[in-house]
């Protein structure tokens, strides 16, 4: 291993030293690839301007003279101990970079490096070239510039008899130890796999001697090769763990500031879920609302008083702004040590993976189908479906047929058929809100912002600034500002309006528009064959029940139901989803009695228990029923979620209410001076017009009138006509938006009604919010002209946030049946009766004999896939105690 530091200079060119590491001497055969992507701490795949980017201290690229040039470079022996495969050496070697850099952190006393490296294979001895910025903070905050001394590297020491010894530095003895891990991991691997074919070798003879005749219709999978399918399978859910965590990082780099983090304010103790997306368009919406307030005509200083507006409330989110960032890359750190332990571990599997492929490949047979259990299955095509990988879903489909037809049972267990029927529901809503928001984009089409260049232009802004223009330009206005500053000898320049091509600029917004409804379509396309493939392999499912039975959605998909329903216009659907949450609940509750009963079976009483996991379990018991009693029964638990929510959902509905209220109310006192878009008969052009540009002006004499009306000809009395019912129908769409709103709040109410008579033992509960509806309310209140509706909302708000009442459904609905787990141990089959429902025993069926071969095997000769149930147990038991304290304080 040799790690040597380069000149600034050498190896440089006048495009940078990233640049240079990314394509000097890029051999496209050896490396097989076109370009060099870079690596970091806790990114893949960066290009060369994110590089920059990510080693720049301001917002410039950073100077040769500002990074420090290292390689890392194994010899040939190392590089050939951990792979034969170029993928499998390239990970080899970020795992090798990752763990120098950690401890040349350690040994500068860093508290952060920026670094990128890029790995080279385009010689016989592949390398690596890392670039660090040289400043960096140390642990006391303070500024340092980064130093290598000669104790880090190979180093000589001259002894007493003048003798030189020569030592490896602690970098190289970190990156070597690496190394010889992976290589270390890989031997074993290979070992065993040798151990393991010679064995089964012997085995097959055996039984061959033995017995020589079989039946085919009862033959297993073969015993030679049942753990090569093993293999394969734990490959392909091992590399499916990657890509989730690699698909996490990503979107926490590139939609980072729209993911919405649970923060607390140290002033006030409040918690809730916020994104930086939601600060910066609450901060412009209060800026202009002020500002429109302050100088409602003059569009100039408006615009001056947004801007500093702006700053200033930027200024106050700034702690806000830091605790987010803080709080993503927390986040970001947590999902790269994952990603990283997982990609060590399919290394392993994916060299055990080739071996086997060359095996076959040798003995010219088909490499076998991986063999699966049914809940990793099941797990690897439920990612399939929310990908929607098309190809991924039947090819895992293919798989799931074959190892059912070798056991001879269904393809799908009954829970998992209604897993099955639940994805086609929440992907039928998704087409129909794809195809509504289609559908309304001609309407909304002048209002929406795209962005051209730097700015963000729509067709009204445009047209609206393009009508200030012209006004500012006209000779009349020119001679009123030339005369006054003549009387008042100013010097002082008038802002005029900036002279934009609008022409151009149209046609470009245009383009952008034309851009975003072909997305639109193409995202129905996808999604309907998204449809049919699902229903295909529905239509192939071999389950008899398949028919009779309800859809068991999960959590995260009721709370899609939610928010697809509002989407698609389907008032009714959104209603029934708390039905729909309040039936999960229920049957989560029933499981949990199930699972009870079958722990006081006679026949379930000889498995070993944990002890630690019992005591700790009963001590939650004991906390809980020490601290609420003997009145919290399991209703109360549903029945406060239940109400809780069912109120939020009616507070939002009195605030569409209002709105549309306030619509109307707006629409009626300026309908004569608001335009709306007209065709021409004749030539097709468009053009906005009001009911004050058509109707005849007002004259004092009646026959002046009587003649101006008489004298219209006939495209003037047509185009009047036109208006006058365009302004009538916008006013029906808005009475009409009224009453819908109306009546979704009765419908709520009543609702609320139904179940507070339902849940009368639940005393008085607070309304829970989503952080979505938080959002909406608090965009409502700054959108607001009437300050007792601001206020109203702005202490909604506020009550809700302090009570800490704010979640994602999925969330909820998980937290609330966690609670079921500590009432476990007092549940009783009378309570069953009560909550249970008819088809809770078909759906929770457990299927003890159809795997029953898979999981002998298993435990016979592959104990890699034996569960940890002590590490499961305590993991499953830490979020209860959370949940008693908290319970604890509320009450």
């Amino acid at each position: 291993m040799i790690i040597s530091i380069k000149s600034s200079a050498a190896g440089g060119s006048s495009r940078g030293l990233v640049h240079y590491l990314a394509h000097s001497k890029l051999d496209r055969e050896k490396e097989g690839i076109e370009r060099r992507d870079f690596f970091s701490e806790t990114e893949n795949d960066l290009d060369v301007r994110n590089a920059n980017r990510h080693l720049s201290i301001g917002n410039a690229k950073p100077k040769p003279e500002e990074l420090l040039h290292i390689v890392i470079a194994p010899s040939k022996e190392e590089i050939q101990s951990v792979g034969n495969e170029l993928k499998t050496r390239k990970d080899a070697l970020k795992a090798v970079v990752r763990e120098t850099v950690t401890r040349l952190k350690k040994e500068v006393k860093a508290k952060k490096l920026k670094w990128v490296a890029a790995a080279h294979f385009n010689t016989d001895n592949p390398h690596v070239h890392l670039a660090v910025q040289k400043e960096f903070l140390n642990e006391n905050g303070k500024t340092e510039h980064l130093r290598i001394n000669r104790q880090m590297l190979h180093y000589n020491e001259v002894s007493a008899n003048g003798e030189k010894k020569l030592h490896k530095g602690a970098l190289i003895l970190a990156a070597e130890n690496k190394i010889e891990d992976i290589a270390k991991t890989r031997q074993c691997e290979q070992e065993k796999l040798k151990d393991f074919e010679s064995k089964k070798t012997i085995e097959k003879a055996k039984a061959q001697t033995e017995n020589s005749k079989q039946s085919s219709s009862d033959q297993k999978p073969p015993a030679t090769n049942f753990n090569e399918r093993r293999i394969l399978a734990e490959e392909m859910l091992i590399a499916s763990e990657v890509r989730k965590h690699e698909r996490n990082i990503e979107n926490l780099i590139e939609h980072g500031d729209k993911k919405r983090f649970k923060i607390k304010d140290d002033q006030t103790g409040n918690t809730r879920h916020i994104s930086l997306f939601d600060i910066e368009r609450k901060i412009e919406i209060v800026s202009r609302r002020k500002s429109r307030l302050s100088h409602p005509k003059n569009i100039e200083k408006r615009a001056e008083l947004t801007l500093l507006l702006t700053q200033e409330e930027r200024a106050k989110h700034e702690p806000l702004f830091e605790q987010l960032e803080t709080i993503r890359r927390h986040v970001l750190g947590f999902e790269n040590r994952h990603l990283i332990k997982a990609q060590e571990k399919h290394i392993r599997l994916y060299n055990q993976k080739l071996l086997i492929e060359k095996k076959y490949e040798r003995l010219q047979t088909a490499v076998p189908l991986p063999l699966f259990k049914p809940d990793e299955i099941q797990q690897l095509q439920s990612e399939a479906f929310r990908e929607q990988d098309l190809e991924k879903i039947l090819h895992l489909e293919s798989i799931r047929q074959d190892n059912a037809a070798e056991l001879n049972r269904p393809s799908r267990r009954d829970e998992d058929v209604r897993e099955l029927l639940a994805a086609k529901i929440v992907a039928k809503l998704k087409l129909e809100a794809a195809e509504k928001r289609l559908l309304a984009f001609p309407a909304n089409k002048d209002f929406i912002k795209v962005k051209i260049g730097d700015s963000i232009w729509s067709h009204q802004e445009l047209e609206n600034h393009e009508f200030q223009s012209a006004k500012k330009n006209g000779l009349w206005t020119k001679f009123k500002l030339k005369t006054s500053r003549t009387l008042l000898r100013s010097d002082e320049k008038t802002q005029t309006a900036e002279n934009l091509d609008y022409p151009t600029l149209h046609k470009l917004v245009d383009d952008a528009l034309l851009d975003t409804e072909i997305v639109r379509r193409e995202e129905i396309n996808v999604q309907k064959e998204f449809n049919q493939t699902l229903t295909k392999v529905f239509d192939a499912e071999t389950n008899p029940n398949k028919t009779k039975l309800p859809p068991a959605f999960s959590a995260f998909e009721l709370a899609e139901i939610e928010d697809l329903a509002l989407e698609s216009g389907r008032a009714n659907l959104y209603e029934n989803s708390l039905q729909l949450q309040e039936n999960w609940l229920q049957e989560k509750l029933a499981e949990k009695i199930r699972q009870k009963n079958t722990e006081h079976d006679p026949l379930v009483k000889s498995k070993t228990i944990n002890p630690k996991s019992r005591s700790a379990e009963t001590l939650i018991t004991d906390q809980f029923h020490s601290e609420l009693g003997a009145t919290v029964s399991l209703e109360k638990i549903i029945g406060n979620f239940v109400l809780a929510r069912a109120e939020a959902r009616i507070i939002l509905a009195q605030t569409n209410v209002i709105e549309a209220h306030e619509k109307l109310a707006k629409y009626n006192q300026d309908k004569i001076f608001i335009k709306h878009r007209i065709t021409d008969t004749k030539t097709g052009a468009e053009r906005e017009v009001s009911l004050q540009d058509v109707e005849p002006r007002g004259s004092y004499y009646l026959l002046d009138s009587i003649l101006e009306r008489a004298l219209q000809t006939k495209e003037q009395k047509e185009l009047r006509k036109t208006v006058i019912q365009a302004a009538q129908n916008k006013e029906k769409e808005l009475m009409q938006k009224l009453n819908d709103a109306n009546n979704h709040q009765l419908r709520l109410e009543n609702q609320n009604a139904t179940l507070c008579e339902k849940y009368s033992a639940v005393p008085e509960t607070q309304p829970i919010f989503t952080p979505k509806e938080i959002a909406a309310l608090g965009f409502r209140a700054v959108r607001t002209l009437d300050k007792s509706e601001a206020d109203r909302l702005e202490k909604i708000i506020n009550e809700a946030e302090k009570k800490t009442h704010v979640g994602r459904i999925h969330n909820l609905l998980e937290d609330t049946a966690k609670k079921f787990e500590i009432l476990a141990p007092n549940l009783t089959i009378n309570l069953e009766s009560k909550i249970s429902r008819p088809n809770d025993a078909l759906h929770l069926q457990q299927t003890t004999g159809e795997t029953r071969e898979i999981y002998n095997q298993s435990a016979a000769t592959d104990t890699s896939l034996r569960t940890d149930h002590k590490n499961a147990k305590s993991e499953a038991i830490e979020p209860n105690k959370a949940v008693v304290k908290e319970k604890g304080r509320t009450r």
